[in-house]
């Protein structure tokens, strides 16, 4: 894997921010979207949500399981999410979730995620792949990047016209 590998995935949905935010800002329902996030536990006594918060992520690929630190950096309400993952000490990715207004009262939402990794050992395919069973972690985020915004979509807009 490149050492500098970034993806951004956006996808328009027809419901406002208001809408949207109150999804993504509660990471505790992020495996309801996310095909390999089940979920996250908040830690310490910073606020959930909030920047300095810290959670520990829940993931799952088949059935290898682990889990991730993760501490969010930024949190602008309706507008952008933030954090970065850990794996034993070591920084190992940035994620964010953006709201940028579109037409008709639409919102444009997007998923980054950049890869943090310095530690040659985390960028050895068989290392990853014995922790996560993924053996292409940019296709298989990009993948699931996209299932997650859809499913996002689909509840927004569901959300948005009840």
């Amino acid at each position: 894997m490149r050492r500098d590998a970034a993806l951004e995935v956006s996808v328009e949905i027809d419901a406002p921010a208001e809408v949207i935010w109150p999804m993504v800002s509660d990471l505790t329902r992020m495996g309801e979207w996310s095909p390999e996030c089940t979920g996250v536990r908040w830690k310490g006594a910073v606020a959930a949500g909030q920047p300095g918060a810290r959670f520990s992520g829940r993931n799952r690929k088949s059935f290898w399981h682990w889990s991730t630190k993760c501490t969010i950096v930024s949190a602008v309400p309706n507008r952008e999410l933030a954090w970065t993952v850990s794996f034993f000490g070591f920084s190992v990715a940035y994620w964010a979730y953006r709201l940028e207004p579109a037409a008709n009262g639409a919102t444009v939402a997007t998923e980054q995620w950049r890869d943090l990794r310095t530690v040659p050992l985390f960028h050895w395919g068989p290392a990853i792949k014995l922790i996560t069973g993924i053996s292409d972690r940019v296709g298989t985020n990009e993948a699931n990047m996209r299932s997650t915004l859809e499913r996002l979509k689909l509840a927004a807009e569901q959300r948005s016209a009840a």
